[in-house]
């Protein structure tokens, strides 16, 4: 599936920078590695922004590198979607099931222009991160195997990946919520055995995660209110 995305989005390597691309780029040569992954950096997309710094550290300010490593997240995340979706399959689903989804969302237009505009890197390696967590996540879980010591680990798993996503995008923070679908989902036991093991962890999680989110989206709200006034 990985490598079925990256020929379907191959052409995107001849391509220049588009739209914002040439902001960025100006932005790149006045910013340090150091400054992007501060506390202040990391809080703004600071991984992603430190990807790019890296990226023209190795190859200059050549468009086709930055699409390469674009193309390559592209075929990760179209990867991770498929094991996700391979780890949810129920008895009786046709097996072609994780191929249509994968397949689906590397042709989504939103997906194309990932790959092809530079400035779209943020949201696709976000997206990988939070994939890849539920994918781990769902697979301890799968078939019931979860028990309380295990809940414990995902949780703090959880944790780990929602904070590599959010330092590469404020979306980031949607990790637990798609982590507990998946889990609950590939689990397979009657909601009420699962909420034994899950009743705390669950809490914590969605409590420390409503406080983290706000510590990304709260000065963003701040800035939209007193702008409009």
């Amino acid at each position: 599936c990985g490598a079925g995305a990256a020929l379907l989005h191959l052409p995107s390597l001849r391509g220049p920078f588009l739209f914002d691309d040439p902001k960025q780029v100006e932005a790149w040569r006045v910013t340090s590695l150091t400054e992007t992954l501060g506390a202040g950096g990391f809080l703004h997309r600071g991984l992603s922004q430190a990807s790019y710094l890296l990226n023209r550290a190795l190859g200059g300010e050549n468009p086709l590198g930055f699409h390469l490593v674009n193309l390559v997240l592209m075929a990760m995340a179209v990867t991770a979607l498929f094991l996700l979706a391979r780890t949810l399959m129920r008895p009786g689903w046709p097996k072609a099931f994780p191929f249509l989804c994968a397949g689906w969302f590397a042709a989504q237009p939103t997906s194309c222009e990932s790959v092809d505009y530079v400035s779209g890197r943020p949201g696709l390696m976000a997206l990988l991160f939070v994939l890849a967590t539920a994918v781990w996540a769902a697979g301890r879980a799968r078939g019931g195997r979860l028990d309380p010591a295990g809940a414990w680990k995902i949780l703090a798993g959880t944790a780990l990946g929602s904070l590599l996503a959010a330092g590469c995008k404020e979306t980031g923070w949607m990790t637990p919520f798609l982590v507990a679908f998946s889990v609950f989902a590939a689990d397979g036991r009657p909601l009420r055995l699962q909420t034994r093991v899950w009743a705390l962890p669950i809490g914590i999680g969605v409590g420390a995660g409503i406080l983290l989110a706000w510590i990304w989206i709260g000065p963003l709200v701040k800035t939209f209110t007193v702008g409009s006034r």
